[in-house]
This record gives C-alpha cells, sequence and structure tokens, in this order.
C-alpha cells in the first residue's frame, strides 16, 4: 500500500509538474465520484464549484492494469487560485478506487475550499419535475419520467403493497412513538418479467400524485455485484433534501455479494446507516434471486418488515385484465385459460405478436393463438416461473 501511494503519489506529481513544491493528498472514493458528477454535469471543460478550469488531460472512466492495481490517466486541474495533479487508481485487496492529488504548499487552504464547493455541488440533486424519480448512478444523478399507471399493474396483492407502504408516510408516529426511525422495508421477490419493476415505478407514481412523495431508484445488477456506495449516496442526498422518500433498489442481491458490503447493508436494514429521518422513508427491494439474499437480511423481523412474492398469472381475473389493458383494438376470443401461469412480461410480447401477426393475416382463433404461444414460449426467459416451464 505504502508503495502504491509513492508510486502513484509521484504521477499526481508529474501531472503538476515535477518541480513544484507539493504535498500528496490520498482521497477516498466519494473524491472522484464528486469531481466525476461536476464534471459529467459541466461537460469537461466548464466550471468546477464556481472555479473555471481547463483540464489538460482528460480524467477517464477507462482503467488499465498497472502491477498491484488498476490505473486511469493523469490529469492537472486548472482554475484562477488553484492548479492540482490528479492520478486515480484501484489498489489494495479489495481494489477500492482512490485518488491521489499533488496539492502545491502554498494552495492547500483553497485545497480544502475546493473540496467543500466540490462535495456541495455534486451533492445537487437535479429539478425534479411531477410524476419523475431521481436516478442515482456511480457518476452523476439524473432523472426518469414514472410513466407506468397504477392502473396498469394486475396483481391480487396490488392493493395490499400500497396499502403496507401507504402506512409509513401516513402514520410515522408508530414509529417514531416507540423510539423507531420511521423506516419502513419492502422486498418484491420473483423471476423475470413477474412485474417487480413496473409495480415498483407505478406506486412511486401514486405515491408522488397523491402524497407527493418523492422517489430515488439505485440500480444493481454489475458484473461482480454492486457497491453499497450507491446506496450510500442516496441516504446522503435525502439527509441533504430531507421530505417524504421512497427508495427503489433493483436488484438487491447484488449488494450483498462482498462481505464488505453485506455488513453495511445489515447495519443499513437495522437503522444505522440510515441518517437521522426527519420524515419518513420508504424502502423496495427488488430481487430474481430471493435466495442469494443473506439468511439474516431476508428472515430476520424488522430487517424486511414485508416480501411480496411475484409470480405468474394466477387467475382467470388477472388474465383478462392483463388482455384488456395491452390488447387495444386486437379483436381476441377468451384466452385468459392460455396464459394462466404465464408471467406479465410474457402476455406483452404476446399480444405484440398478435397484433403484428394479426396484420399479416392470421386468424386469430385459438389453435393459432396456442401455436403461437408454444413458439414464443420455447424462445423467450418468460416463459419460466418458479422454476416450471409453461406452454
Amino acid at each position: 500500500m505504502i508503495r502504491s501511494i509513492k508510486k502513484y503519489g509521484m504521477e499526481a506529481l508529474k501531472a503538476l509538474g515535477d518541480d513544484i513544491p507539493c504535498t500528496i493528498v490520498l482521497e477516498n472514493m466519494a473524491f472522484g465520484d464528486n469531481l466525476a458528477m461536476t464534471r459529467a454535469a459541466k461537460k469537461v471543460n466548464g466550471v468546477y464549484n464556481q472555479h473555471p478550469c481547463k483540464l489538460t488531460v482528460p480524467i477517464t472512466n477507462s482503467f488499465t492494469s498497472e502491477g498491484d492495481g488498476f490505473t486511469s490517466g493523469p490529469a492537472s486541474l486548472k482554475s484562477k487560485n488553484l492548479h492540482i495533479g490528479i492520478f486515480s487508481a484501484f489498489i489494495g485487496n479489495e481494489m477500492k478506487p482512490v485518488s491521489f492529488v499533488a496539492v502545491p504548499t502554498d494552495q492547500r487552504e483553497q485545497y480544502l475550499k475546493f473540496k467543500t464547493k466540490l462535495t456541495q455541488t455534486a451533492g445537487k440533486l437535479p429539478r425534479l419535475k411531477k410524476n419523475n424519480a431521481w436516478v442515482i448512478g456511480s457518476n452523476t444523478t439524473t432523472t426518469l419520467e414514472l410513466k407506468t399507471s397504477i392502473d396498469m399493474v394486475v396483481n391480487d396483492q396490488k392493493h395490499e403493497i400500497i396499502e403496507s407502504i401507504e402506512s409509513v408516510f401516513k402514520n410515522p408516529k408508530a414509529y417514531t412513538e416507540m423510539g423507531l426511525q420511521p423506516f419502513r422495508k419492502i422486498c418484491f421477490s420473483g423471476e423475470p418479467g413477474t412485474g417487480k419493476t413496473m409495480t415498483a415505478s407505478a406506486i412511486a407514481r401514486l405515491m408522488n400524485e397523491k402524497h407527493r412523495i418523492k422517489t430515488m431508484y439505485v440500480s444493481g445488477g454489475g458484473l461482480y455485484g454492486s457497491s453499497f456506495d450507491l446506496i450510500k449516496t442516496a441516504l446522503n442526498l435525502i439527509k441533504n433534501h430531507p421530505s417524504p422518500t421512497m427508495l427503489i433498489v433493483e436488484e438487491f442481491d447484488s449488494f450483498v455479494m462482498s462481505m464488505d458490503d453485506r455488513a453495511k447493508i445489515l447495519t443499513f436494514l437495522d437503522g444505522f446507516e440510515t441518517p437521522d429521518l426527519k420524515y419518513p422513508l420508504c424502502l423496495i427491494a427488488t430481487t430474481n434471486h430471493l435466495d442469494r439474499i443473506d439468511f439474516a437480511i431476508s428472515n430476520r423481523s424488522g430487517r424486511i418488515n414485508r416480501t411480496f412474492k411475484f409470480m405468474g398469472i394466477k387467475s382467470i381475473n388477472e388474465a383478462n385484465a392483463l388482455v384488456n389493458i395491452y390488447k387495444g383494438s386486437l379483436e381476441l376470443p377468451d384466452i385468459s385459460g392460455l396464459i394462466l401461469n404465464k408471467t406479465p412480461d410474457f402476455v406483452k410480447e404476446l399480444l405484440v405478436e398478435l397484433k403484428w401477426s394479426n396484420e399479416n393475416g392470421m386468424e386469430m382463433t385459438l389453435s393459432n393463438i396456442s401455436d403461437k404461444i408454444r413458439k414464443l414460449s420455447s424462445g423467450l426467459m418468460y416463459s419460466k416461473c418458479e422454476g416450471v416451464e409453461f406452454g
């Protein structure tokens, strides 16, 4: 580690200029994230925290192998009162990203002010329109329109889910009177295509329309898991912008793949990683693999308040409702019996296929539709639900 600091610190010094007396500062990943977020917002050659500056060597997310770690290209950052050299690297056993910063000895005070403004600027959230959510990324925060209406959700559990989520917003005193933070944790589990994400999005829109609840969206699913730092970023933004909030974490199981992040998730669900909440917070964690989530998370009362299991279509009423939503002007016989146990995503794909086939002259008979279902089932992952292949 010490060898890496010396080696990469020298690279930062080279970016600044070898003949400038300076101090090498080791910054954690938050510094690099904040710098990247601000850079992305200002299109590289803009203003960093009110500091007009120019990148003489671009900061890049493209890392190359370098001995005991991975490194990015060096960069120098110039402004009127500040000139620093930067070199980023992944080092150590856990390969955590760090930044080595060469700070001229006579500019330490300016550097500290720059860091403060950097944090403030990176922590600003884009303006949120009605029926939009914030999307928390590793480098920037954007907004996403919540297009799905709750009427588009076909699920026998829908009203129970809504009531469970609304409870913390309607009655936060039920928590605070017991000395607890108003923090409710809901899990959606089920096979891909069963409507978890769609339901979460629709409920987020509903909460915004009914109660002006804001939503933050974090997505996991990295090849080697997802860092808890994404969730931590969302929590810090919630702390700095207090209001009733829904936090949707997609592919929650990907955040517990490392021992370090699993421990952080446990403390987060216990409320210790959560900032002191002035307003209610509801977590919706979705997962395709409930079995991958630590037993201490998924089966300990209080860490997850409710788990709702999403499966294929289980009733004729559900089947008819789903077909009526998506068929449009297409004339169909009663196909509800043919799509039982299928997933909502499968049914949507089926109706798209049927509309196209109808335009090309296929007669909408039960026999033809059954044949289409068999062919579609053999080629789509959505044909599987609860480990059973249908069709």
